[in-house]
């Protein structure tokens, strides 16, 4: 709801988004979607990091 707010606070330009999940709860293991697996690219070829400097691992 404060998205135009938090864009110009983080320098966030017009053409990038924001992405977040939040995983809430108990997972269920019988739930058919925890088993799907797909592959990703590393944090630090997706994500900018604000505010924090950067780390090694990522």
């Amino acid at each position: 709801m404060q998205l135009p707010v938090v864009c110009e606070h983080a320098e966030i330009a017009d053409e990038q988004v924001i992405m977040i999940c939040i995983a809430m709860g108990y997972p269920g293991p019988d739930f058919a979607a925890n088993a799907v697996r797909t592959e990703r690219r590393s944090v630090g070829r997706v994500a900018v990091f604000r505010g924090f400097e950067q780390s090694e691992r990522f």
